[in-house]
């Protein structure tokens, strides 16, 4: 479901379109600097503007984020990324998860449950149903959200299955094996973030 729709009254749509308006004159005026960090990586930066994620692409990286957008809008329908608000050549605006990255968490003591690393790599699994390869799988790239569920935060480096050679399509489970073989320290309790 695309953010807008979830909106119940007119108003409330007005008062989101203005907020993007306001968002993307503070991203072309780089005015970034003055909002809350959330995280970086190879090929953007992304900030808690106005209470939104919004990632901006970095200047020196030539591939521009349609190819992200479109990665998150495929996989909307299924829930597993931040829904999807807007973007431009330079950046993606999508919904603000609250929650702890895997990283966090981790670095914090806490693991996680064997139902808990069974979800995520079902998750994981529902990208390749869906058509998309996950790539660059790490503990920074998962949230799991204050209502324990998990989100994707970053599908950049997402390949699409039909395109996807043999080669690739072996990496992308190897990688998929490897990450889970890292949470696979079980314990008795689930972690909620």
């Amino acid at each position: 479901m695309l953010y807008f729709q979830c909106l119940k009254t007119k108003e409330s749509r007005v008062q989101v379109m203005k907020e993007i308006a306001n968002i993307i004159q503070i991203v072309k005026n780089k005015q970034n600097y003055k909002h809350p960090f959330l995280g970086d990586g190879y090929r953007g930066v992304v900030y808690n503007i106005n209470g939104f994620a919004v990632k901006i692409r970095r200047s020196w990286t030539t591939e521009d984020m349609h190819n992200e957008a479109k990665k998150l809008q495929f996989l909307q329908c299924t829930e597993m990324v931040p829904e999807y608000v807007y973007h431009e050549k330079d950046f993606i605006i999508m919904e603000y998860v609250q929650g702890k990255t895997l990283r966090q968490l981790y670095e914090e003591g806490g693991m996680l449950s064997q139902k808990q690393i069974q979800q995520l790599s079902f998750m994981l699994d529902a990208t390749e149903f869906t058509g998309l390869l996950p790539r660059d799988l790490n503990l920074g790239n998962v949230i799991m959200t204050k209502t324990g569920r998990f989100k994707l935060i970053d599908v950049d480096l997402y390949i699409p299955v039909e395109s996807a050679t043999n080669k690739q399509k072996e990496r992308a489970y190897l990688e998929k094996q490897c990450f889970l073989k890292k949470l696979s320290n079980p314990i008795e309790e689930e972690i909620i973030a």
